[in-house]
């Protein structure tokens, strides 16, 4: 998910020349591997906070900090007051607060109605991950300028494996599922689905991996 996204974005803007980046967290951060111009600070003082409390207050004194030109949000949150010479970004993945709130934890859903307008405000650039979500922004929030959002669309991150690694003991066809165990991704309707489907299927898998969510 968005850990997936924040690291493949790392690793690629690694690569280029002149870029130099800060990664920012009150928490561990775990990179598959060591980029040359990629400084990782862990702000361990203020672990106890929740993390988006946590940016909203530490992350434009981090960004005055190390001299950025840019600070991105990776999911949704930008600070609520900006410093001059510094681009503000923010990634916008989804509505789901908006359109299927039900899905969500009560704490998310309170941060998010709460950071989400102001973020939106201060953001000199949003990217939204799909066309569809980039339209629902402009049509739910009409302060934002077209201009100002676009769409960029998620790369494959994965590297294609016909080699007969780890899933070689699924040797039928199957349908892989991949996310956080919870409410929002419908995986009950699957499993329903999948009963209706298995009687013209019969050789038909279910392969459902990932950690659970709230």
């Amino acid at each position: 998910g968005i850990y997936r996204y924040t690291h493949d974005m790392i690793k690629s803007l690694s690569k280029i020349e002149g870029v130099k980046l800060v990664c920012i967290s009150n928490k561990d951060i775990v990179l598959d591997k060591n980029f040359g111009n990629v400084t990782v600070y862990v702000d361990k003082f203020f672990s106890f906070l929740p993390g988006t409390l946590w940016y909203l207050l530490r992350a434009n004194y981090l960004a005055k900090k190390y001299k950025c030109n840019v600070l991105w949000g990776t999911q949704h949150v930008l600070p609520f007051f900006k410093i001059k010479d510094i681009l503000y970004v923010v990634t916008w993945h989804d509505l789901v607060y908006k359109f299927f709130p039900e899905t969500m934890s009560s704490y998310n859903r309170f941060i998010m109605n709460l950071v989400s307008e102001k973020s939106l405000k201060n953001a000199d650039l949003v990217v939204s991950v799909s066309e569809s979500t980039r339209e629902d922004l402009l049509r739910l929030y009409e302060f934002l300028d077209k201009d100002r959002v676009i769409t960029v669309y998620e790369g494959k991150s994965l590297e294609d494996s016909s080699n007969g690694g780890s899933e070689a003991r699924f040797l039928k066809p199957y349908i892989f599922v991949l996310g956080s165990l919870e409410p929002r991704k419908n995986i009950v309707s699957l499993i329903r689905a999948m009963e209706y489907i298995k009687r013209y299927y019969p050789d038909l898998k279910l392969v459902i991996s990932g950690d659970f969510g709230w």
